[in-house]
């Protein structure tokens, strides 16, 4: 791929982005209703990427191929400024080698991951169904989803409390931040027989001169299987980094966008898969609703500027330039940030049997949402030392501060309140750079005066890295913080149209806009108190954690409209194996989570989980050729798992549903030639077997049955 070619993948992942992004104002047509959509990682997948989140799986490892390949969890750390040569034998010259291409965090600069090439996780592209934990969704992708293993948010501070699409967002800690040495492009699509799709890519590239760019986007169109049931969810992370040539100062600026446009159906109107299984076609099921939906839409941009401060010394750029740089120990720096958040459910005809508890009008709407301006004011230290006039020590130690003031505006109908938040927080850690065995990490953050005053969390962790023999790690972490705006405040609002005559004999359509329900509480802030550890061999392909937490003043919703509490101290156990084992191509992997809550019920979640995949891999046609075919098999404990309310957009108890299951099976073949991907797939397949014919993933939200999707993906360096 030429340079030009190399602009020209920029201007079009730029362009499908901002794309996805315009499409947030688009309805949804339906040929047969009222057109109201008008109103509108790790690292696989990119989720929202939680720092403090103890992961539950480790990589895909070949133990039969450990001593001379790399896991994907491996910490590769480069030199920004140096990059190995190989050999191109088909013309002979030295190109710089792709190995050196890494992407990092941008909370962990330090620590860089290499970019996944593999064909394993291929046909895993469904954020919900992922390598690691899983999600629940409401039976088609893009739709609103929960996790399948308890794992408490370890944040604090203001929050919607509108988590039901944390699966999909994109968010500034996910942002994959690229450290190339030529342009990196990739594109994804895939297409399942039901029309749903996903279309995906990311761009990036670096210049000498210090500019560092990229863009990553995603954007699912899937119309469901059931009547009003289609989800459009558009999403793009954009970033730009500059670094002066002497490293003491740089500026960057990120742009996060979510957005997801979703038909509510309030689910089914009858149970069709244990009562009605003869009906053949989804689309005839009857539905709750018929005209509501709901729209959602976030975006943040950041700026910021630092100066380093410290020593210089001489780089070394190529074997005649040098070049006198700065040694970057400590780092001061300034964040401004703007968060917008539009959150939008409505109903055009209203079904009082649906909503007991409002008041009807000809349209119900529930519309909420912030803006905030944030200013974050950092000083980070990272353990450097000269060890001559050319060439520097990594010490294992980082610490870091900073002070920040957030300024909120709130929008709830009849109501336009103001507030704001100062907290300091603070870290100190090991550094990966030096490939200690020694591993530590702590963090606090304690909100000082403004909305959020004395929440506070908490967090440590210590380990020993024993190399082959793997890695021990063990933590606590204590978190005291304000229920989400959810729980606080709901204003739904009834919109009637009045039709009149006037006096001159033309006729005067008016809208009459009144509050129809309303709730106001202030609960007691919840306290979280976690600990545990963790034990992982690479080598061998294993892991295993255990975390217990200890709960009060859980919040939760107990009905459709009803935030609650637990006032009494409740734990709840959570404990994970996984294994990656492989031997001449044939690969076992397991997962398996067990969590049990002791004290309260409020909790409900499945006792046990467990993913298997067994499948075959291997080159064929003298290499040129890479395949791996196989079988996912997923099975779920029954519970009774929480119902969905469209209105506040959150999961709430209930008793009268317990969700069934069988094992799910899903076939795949992925097959990789050079840099083009490609995957076959079969889903729940299991379904067209036994007695039971599906399963809910919430009451009367059926999972979606067995369908074939296939996909590509196109990696390519210049």
């Amino acid at each position: 791929m030429n340079p030009r070619l190399s602009h020209i993948a920029f201007i079009l992942c730029l362009i499908a982005s901002l794309w996805a992004g315009g499409t947030y104002a688009q309805g949804i047509a339906d040929s047969t209703r009222p057109v109201v959509d008008t109103l509108p990682y790790r690292n696989f997948v990119v989720p929202a990427y939680n720092p403090d989140h103890h992961d539950t799986t480790i990589a895909h490892i070949d133990s039969s191929r450990a001593k001379h390949s790399r896991s994907v969890l491996d910490t590769v750390v480069v030199s920004p400024h140096r990059a190995a040569v190989a050999s191109d034998t088909s013309t002979g010259r030295r190109r710089r080698s792709t190995l050196n291409d890494t992407w990092y965090y941008g909370h962990e600069p330090e620590r860089h991951f290499l970019i996944d090439s593999s064909i394993f996780q291929m046909h895993r592209f469904d954020v919900v169904r992922r390598d690691g934990a899983e999600y629940f969704n409401l039976g088609n992708m893009g739709t609103e989803a929960y996790p399948l293993v308890f794992s408490p948010s370890p944040s604090v501070g203001f929050n919607m409390g509108f988590h039901q699409f944390d699966a999909y967002k994109y968010s500034k800690d996910s942002i994959h931040y690229y450290q190339v040495i030529r342009p990196y492009a990739e594109i994804f699509y895939s297409l399942g027989i039901n029309k749903d799709q996903l279309f995906k890519g990311r761009f990036a590239n670096s210049h000498k001169n210090g500019l560092m760019y990229g863009v990553e986007f995603r954007r699912i169109n899937s119309p469901g299987q059931y009547t009003r049931q289609r989800a459009i969810d558009n999403g793009f992370s954009l970033y730009g980094i500059y670094n002066s040539k002497d490293h003491q100062w740089g500026l960057e600026s990120d742009l996060v966008y979510n957005s997801y446009l979703v038909q509510e159906n309030g689910g089914l109107a009858r149970d069709i898969i244990f009562k009605d299984s003869a009906l053949f076609q989804k689309s005839l099921a009857p539905v709750n609703l018929q005209y509501a939906g709901l729209q959602y839409r976030e975006i943040s941009w950041y700026l910021k500027g630092t100066y380093a401060i410290g020593k210089k010394y001489n780089e070394r750029i190529d074997d005649t330039t040098v070049r006198r740089v700065v040694l970057p120990v400590f780092k001061v720096s300034y964040q401004f940030n703007l968060d917008y958040n539009h959150y939008q459910y409505f109903d055009l005809k209203g079904d009082s049997s649906y909503y007991p508890y409002l008041t009807m009008g000809d349209t119900m709407r529930y519309t909420s949402g912030y803006l905030k301006a944030a200013n974050r004011f950092g000083l980070d230290y990272t353990a450097k030392k000269l060890t001559s006039d050319s060439t520097y020590k990594e010490l294992n130690f980082i610490i870091g501060a900073s002070a920040n003031l957030d300024y909120f505006v709130m929008r709830e109908f009849g109501q336009k309140p103001k507030f704001t938040n100062l907290y300091v927080d603070g870290y100190i850690k090991s550094n990966p750079a030096v490939n200690s065995r020694l591993l530590y990490k702590a963090s606090v953050t304690y909100y000082m005066a403004g909305y959020n005053q004395n929440d506070l969390t908490a967090n440590g962790e210590v380990g020993v890295d024993f190399r082959q023999f793997g890695r021990i790690t063990a933590g606590a972490g204590y978190q005291l913080r304000h229920a989400d705006w959810i729980y606080h405040s709901l204003r739904s609002d009834t919109i009637t149209g009045i039709h009149t005559t006037q006096s001159n004999g033309l006729p005067l359509n008016a809208n009459l806009d009144n509050l129809n329900y309303q709730y106001f509480y202030n609960l007691p802030r919840m306290s979280i108190f976690r600990f545990g550890g963790d034990y992982t061999v690479d080598k061998i392909g294993i892991r295993v954690s255990a975390y217990n937490y200890v709960l009060k003043n859980y919040f939760y919703f107990s009905g459709p409209v009803t935030p609650a509490y637990e006032s009494r101290a409740m734990n709840m156990l959570v404990l994970s194996f996984s294994n990656r084992f492989g031997i001449k191509g044939f690969h076992f992997d397991n997962d398996v989570w067990f969590q049990k809550s002791a004290g309260s019920d409020v909790i409900r979640l499945p006792l046990v989980t467990t993913k298997t995949s067994v499948y075959y891999e291997r080159y064929v046609f003298k290499k040129a050729l890479l395949f791996a075919i196989g079988v996912d098999l997923r099975y779920y404990t029954p519970f009774k798992g929480n119902a969905y309310n469209p209105l506040t957009g959150q999961f709430y108890l209930q008793n009268d549903w317990e969700l069934k299951f069988y094992p799910v099976m899903d076939v795949f073949l992925n097959v990789k030639i050079k840099t083009v991907r490609i995957y076959l797939m079969g889903t729940n397949l299991s379904s067209f077997f036994g007695k039971q014919k599906g399963y809910y993933t919430s009451p009367l939200y059926p999972a979606a049955d067995a369908t074939f999707k296939f996909g590509g993906a196109w990696r390519f360096f210049e």
